[in-house]
């Protein structure tokens, strides 16, 4: 009790002191040493602040320039894979009630800021709501602010060694660092396992270094000291304490990069992640059955970040390995091909419905794993025989060669024609030099396409 209540009162002095000086110097201090001076800069510069603001500074400068906000703003996200009430989820932080202030000042401050109330949310890859929490009991009720702009990612792992997920959350407490509360989510809903650390991050959220499987390192700047301190957070009895802090062996931010994992937290994600049930990527259906593009193991998900030929700013780009599965109405599933180390960009986190080309008896369906690209979209066929009631992967012969996938000229998509497979390709930088039609032979009882005519454009 004695170490929380200090905390905060730690917190509530940085705070007023911080105010004080915005009032006299409208800027922050900058005669202390800062994280940004260490090696560890690129990671814990009050300059860059990838997603947090300082709600005083703001509101100094906005000069009338707020708006409130008419609909709710998603701030971050990061995806589980393992289950939340017996489900894989998806973890949002929504911006629900508040207002945007600007700061026209140039700065680490500068720009947009999102100031108010804020939930967070666990859905399923249908979009259903599983539990949400309103964030800002995390930070004593208080308002909190984020700077608008894309989705910053959720980083999680296992604190206090209960299997269950937990994540943090930051706001600023200064130019050496931001105040954290971490958060788990679990088949009872969000809860609070800690808040009111101070850590020399400025980050939104991070991942703290874990030395045991119920314990981490925090790492924060010592202002009376002049120097980095290090101290362990350890559960014990249902509630994080805290062991007597000691000079830092490393100066550097107290949040670590994936590289920098410990045995510890690695083991952790590696047996839940592995071990957790497929998510859904694509989907089909015919009167014989369903087919089902689900993930195995693990994954990574996250924005493209800038537009290009590959898609928008805001799409995802999602690795992993996965497995097609073919299940009959009421019966055994069966496994029909397995597509390893694939990348997916698409606009959504949410399944797709493959398309459907119709091909005698046998419906053949198309799985984009990529909805555009710069010069050629790959694809690959998947096809039920409505007469026999099973499901095959088919192959692609060109030239005497067999590979598993093809591509497609972007704009344009596979068709049959008398029987036939017809697919635009391009062969020139962006697809602008030549749209050549490859015709194939369906080879159905080999579940093959055999190329048998190129029709080169008359552009070349």
């Amino acid at each position: 009790m004695q170490g929380n209540l200090l905390r905060k009162v730690k917190r509530k002095l940085y705070l007023a002191s911080l105010t004080l000086v915005l009032l006299f110097t409208g800027t922050a201090c900058q005669s202390t040493p800062q994280v940004q001076d260490s090696p560890s800069s690129r990671q814990a510069s009050a300059t860059e602040l990838p997603s947090t603001a300082i709600a005083a500074r703001v509101s100094e400068n906005s000069n009338g320039n707020e708006n409130r906000i008419k609909e709710p703003i998603i701030v971050a996200e990061g995806i589980l894979n393992t289950n939340v009430n017996g489900m894989k989820a998806m973890i949002r932080i929504w911006m629900t009630e508040g207002k945007e202030l600007n700061d026209p000042e140039p700065g680490p401050f500068q720009g947009t800021i999102l100031k108010g109330k804020f939930d967070a949310v666990a859905t399923d890859p249908e979009g259903k709501e599983l539990a949400r929490f309103e964030l800002n009991q995390g930070f004593n009720g208080e308002e909190m602010s984020f700077k608008k702009g894309p989705p910053f990612r959720l980083l999680f792992d296992d604190y206090n060694g209960d299997t269950q997920p937990d994540f943090t959350i930051g706001q600023w407490g200064g130019s050496n660092g931001n105040f954290y509360t971490i958060l788990t989510i679990g088949p009872s809903g969000f809860g609070i396992l800690d808040s009111n650390i101070y850590s020399a991050d400025h980050r939104s959220s991070i991942r703290y270094r874990k030395i045991a499987p119920q314990a981490f390192l925090n790492k924060y700047y010592d202002q009376e000291k002049g120097t980095y301190i290090d101290q362990i957070h350890r559960w014990k009895d249902g509630a994080f304490l805290i062991e007597a802090p000691f000079t830092a062996k490393e100066v550097s931010a107290a949040g670590v990069d994936d590289a920098s994992l410990s045995d510890d937290t690695s083991t952790w994600l590696s047996s839940n992640l592995e071990t957790a049930d497929g998510t859904l990527r694509a989907s089909a259906k015919s009167a014989a059955g369903s087919i089902r593009i689900v993930s195995v193991g693990q994954e990574t998900a996250e924005r493209l970040g800038a537009p290009s030929c590959l898609g928008k700013e805001e799409d995802y780009r999602i690795q992993g390995s996965y497995k097609v599965i073919f299940q009959k109405t009421n019966q055994q599933e069966k496994l029909i091909a397995s597509l390893n180390q694939l990348t997916l960009i698409s606009p959504s986190m949410d399944a797709i419905n493959m398309e459907k080309l119709l091909l005698d008896q046998v419906e053949i369906f198309t799985f984009y794993p990529q909805y555009q690209d710069c010069h050629g979209i790959s694809f690959y066929l998947f096809g039920i025989d409505n007469q026999t009631g099973d499901a095959y992967s088919y192959s692609f012969v060109i030239d005497g060669k067999t590979q598993d996938s093809f591509y497609v000229k972007p704009g344009t998509k596979p068709i049959i024609n008398n029987g036939q497979l017809i697919i635009m390709v391009s062969t020139g930088p962006g697809g602008e030099v030549s749209e050549d039609q490859y015709v194939f032979n369906t080879d159905l009882k080999n579940h093959r396409m055999e190329l048998v005519e190129k029709r080169i454009s008359s552009n070349k």
